[in-house]
């Protein structure tokens, strides 16, 4: 739950909204008129309404989970919160990236059986927040 607050107009009491819309896709519609000093404009705002119940790090980091690691290359990646962006990138220990990948589903499957045995980081982006950690393939 959160407060918005947009003015439009000069911000007089002759500003107001008349409608609200709430779209399939979640965003919000808010319609009324704005006195701009000497008459009223009509408004229309969209906001686009991003929500996330990650307000943390520390939240993020206990809700993502990679697993089993250690093990063989094959890693089921889970994020249990709701998100609208998540990136992830896989570098080796030289830090030459080794995958770059966009998350778009709650469970993803890296498959790294293709990379050599050892130990592996990764910096997971959830909605502009990171996370990151280590990977182990024996």
């Amino acid at each position: 739950m959160g407060i918005v607050e947009t003015v439009v107009g000069t911000g007089t009491n002759n500003s107001f909204v008349n409608k609200i819309l709430i779209q399939n896709d979640g965003k919000i519609i808010l319609t009324g008129n704005a006195y701009n000093g000497s008459n009223n404009d009509f408004v229309l705002i969209r906001y686009n309404n991003l929500v996330t119940n990650i307000e943390s790090k520390e939240e993020l980091k206990n809700s993502v989970a990679i697993y089993p690691n250690p093990n063989n290359g094959s890693f089921e990646m889970t994020i249990d919160a709701p998100f609208q962006e998540a990136n992830l990138t896989i570098f080796d220990l030289t830090g030459k990236v080794i995958v770059q990948q966009r998350i778009t589903q709650k469970n993803t499957q890296l498959n790294l059986l293709s990379h050599p045995k050892g130990m592996y980081f990764y910096q997971l982006m959830v909605d502009g927040k990171q996370v990151t950690g280590k990977l182990l393939i024996q």
